[in-house]
């Protein structure tokens, strides 16, 4: 009993102070004062474009194990445009993984933090685009992975994230609209850091 209560305070205060520290998000854009792309930390090479909207394009990239310090994390991206010749106002983007991975996710599964941005559609020119405005929104959602005494404690396998994290939904609301889509996607330990 004793055993126990000790993990699950350890989980509760690990699962708190990370809420705080892991959900970085980063929005980007093509937007007309821009002279340099920001570039994904996890080195993307090619993603997945999806066809499942009729209003976005959609392209999903496999999520890479990385090390932060001496921290592990997850690191997923998804880029969304627009598809249509429509602008597309108040954009709210949210990624969040499979229940599934919860308990190796220092802070628990809990969406993205809520975006609100302007997609502009291909027809208008560069230098009509608002300071509010862009061609779309690179989603980098960065997950800090559970300490290892804790997954030790619980009984489970760092290996078992590369299943598990490869089911990720995306739910995007705009003009009183919704799309939610659940993805497969490619989980991968590049650098070969989980234990």
């Amino acid at each position: 009993m004793v055993a126990e209560n000790s993990t699950m305070l350890h989980s509760m205060a690990t699962k708190g102070i990370a809420a705080l520290l892991v959900s970085v998000f980063i929005l980007s854009s093509c937007a007309k004062n821009e002279e340099v792309q920001p570039q994904p930390s996890s080195g993307y090479n090619s993603g997945t474009d999806l066809a499942v909207s009729e209003v976005f394009t959609i392209t999903t990239y496999p999520a890479v194990v990385e090390q932060d310090g001496g921290d592990l994390r997850l690191v997923y991206r998804v880029d969304v445009g627009n598809a249509t010749k429509d602008a597309i106002p108040n954009l709210n983007a949210q990624i969040s993984p499979s229940a599934a991975l919860d308990q190796y996710l220092a802070a628990g599964i809990h969406p993205s933090p809520e975006t609100d941005f302007d997609i502009a559609p291909d027809s208008k020119a560069d230098g009509d685009l608002g300071p509010e405005e862009g061609r779309g929104i690179e989603i980098n959602d960065y997950r800090l992975l559970s300490d290892p005494q804790f997954i030790d404690d619980a009984g489970l396998d760092y290996k078992n994230i590369l299943n598990l994290g490869s089911e990720l939904t995306l739910t995007l609301k705009w003009d009183d609209k919704e799309e939610e889509h659940i993805v497969d996607i490619e989980v991968t330990d590049p650098d070969n850091l989980l234990p």
